[in-house]
């Protein structure tokens, strides 16, 4: 529990902007929002406060259940997302902060996720893996937007390529008007295909390039 001295914090001007742009996202009904930005400017403050809102749009009645994904070292990573759920205010919600490899066990709670904040989500890019198949069950990725969580993605690296975006999935879909399940695991590489874009066979696997032909 952080200590009760925290200082509160008033996001900058600029924080403000991508707060009120997310805010207007979860206001649309949308599943998500995707927040890259350079590393030290705040996107921890930004995806506290919106996920505030986010929270405040989907729940009466009750408070809502809020994960926070956080980086690791758990002993750095989760103190300062709590520090500043603190300065902030919580504003009565539920706030449950882990680490990417913990995410397993928030899929295996008992618990219906309101908000879910992703950070360095680019983490999250191998559909097949333990962690990865864990969002996917936690912010209901295949489903359709009925009753999912908003998701709030974020990092600083989003990927290489747009193969390597899979994290995405379930807001691409959205984007496209298409079916959430249409776009995960082994589904998005045809998506992207079927959107326009020429994937090549690389030496790692599927990648993007901008040859035609392919």
């Amino acid at each position: 529990t952080p200590a009760h001295d925290v200082a509160p914090m008033t996001p900058r001007a600029d924080q403000q902007e991508d707060i009120n742009a997310i805010n207007k996202s979860a206001d649309a009904g949308h599943r998500g929002f995707f927040l890259t930005s350079q590393t030290g400017t705040g996107k921890t403050i930004v995806s506290v406060m919106a996920a505030k809102h986010a929270a405040a749009r989907r729940v009466s009645g009750r408070p809502a259940n809020i994960l926070v994904i956080a980086n690791r070292p758990a002993a750095i990573c989760i103190p300062d997302f709590r520090r500043t759920i603190h300065a902030v205010g919580d504003d009565g919600h539920r706030w449950l902060v882990t680490t990417v490899d913990r995410v397993h066990k928030a899929a295996d709670m008992k618990v219906t996720w309101d908000v879910v904040i992703v950070d360095e989500a680019h983490g999250f890019r191998s559909a097949s893996t333990r962690r990865s198949k864990a969002l996917a069950a936690v912010t209901k990725a295949k489903n359709e937007k009925k009753d999912v969580p908003f998701t709030i993605w974020m990092t600083a690296t989003p990927a290489h390529d747009p193969t390597e975006l899979t994290y995405l999935s379930s807001l691409l879909a959205e984007i496209n008007a298409e079916k959430a399940d249409d776009w995960a695991g082994d589904k998005f590489i045809t998506s992207l295909e079927r959107n326009g874009f020429h994937i090549s066979k690389g030496r790692y696997g599927a990648q993007w390039t901008e040859d035609p032909s392919h």
